[in-house]
């Protein structure tokens, strides 16, 4: 069984798995984050909830002198990612032997240390140790975070057009977490991993379009706590 133990980085500095205790701390960074790199793009009613989805298997939280400053969830796969299909496809395995990397995020005054990448890694370790893969997909413009995976050994597995509001379609790049592969902090500081900002198609709520290009109404109606569309900067 895989062992929780903290993962020590610098004096005052470890990732650990989050308690109950912790979310308000990871609603405050979220705000943080949100107002330095306008993730989430949409606001979420409950931050509280948003970081806690009913898909989760586990999360964890990167902490310093005592408080969280980053964050990374992981979830079972669902029926509107992109990632764990393209995953399949690739490999001829069920979705359901993926699991997907969300919420990760850094605090903007903690960046700089790898704890993005400590944190990107620590939930790989679990999903390897529930024998599933972990994936993720990214807009492809965000070439920071591209960079990154593509540094760390994720495989690429595709790119996927979703529509992340009524008038806007985005192209997201899927990624699978490569077997054997693994994170050190030397590597997390020469590649400048954080902040890191993976994004499901849960996490965005993209809409389905119709033969006619119209949004369609299942899309429409996804509940707004658990994937908040995005809109805006």
């Amino acid at each position: 069984m895989e062992r929780d133990d903290a993962v020590p980085l610098v004096a005052a500095r470890r990732v650990r798995r989050r308690t109950a205790r912790d979310v308000e701390g990871c609603a405050g960074v979220l705000a943080e984050v949100h107002r330095a790199d306008g993730y989430p793009m949409d606001w979420p009613e409950d931050p509280r909830s948003w970081l806690t989805p009913c898909s989760s298997l586990a999360s964890w939280v990167a902490e310093a002198d005592g408080c969280p400053v980053g964050h990374v969830g992981l979830s079972r796969s669902g029926p509107a990612d992109a990632a764990p299909a393209a995953w399949s496809d690739r490999t001829g395995r069920r979705v359901e032997e993926a699991a997907v990397v969300n919420r990760l995020f850094v605090a903007p005054s903690a960046r700089g240390h790898g704890l993005g990448g400590l944190l990107l890694s620590r939930a790989v370790r679990h999903a390897d140790g529930l024998g599933l893969r972990a994936v993720l997909d990214v807009a492809a413009h965000d070439t920071a975070a591209r960079a990154l995976y593509e540094s760390l050994g994720w495989e690429f597995l595709g790119s996927v057009d979703q529509w992340w509001g009524p008038d806007r379609r985005v192209t997201v790049c899927c990624y699978g977490s490569v077997p054997g592969a693994r994170f050190s902090a030397s590597v997390a500081r020469r590649t400048g991993s954080d902040p890191v900002r993976p994004r499901s198609r849960a996490e965005s709520a993209p809409f389905t379009p119709t033969p006619g290009g119209t949004p369609g109404a299942a899309a429409r109606s996804a509940p707004r706590s658990a994937a908040p569309r995005p809109r805006g900067g």
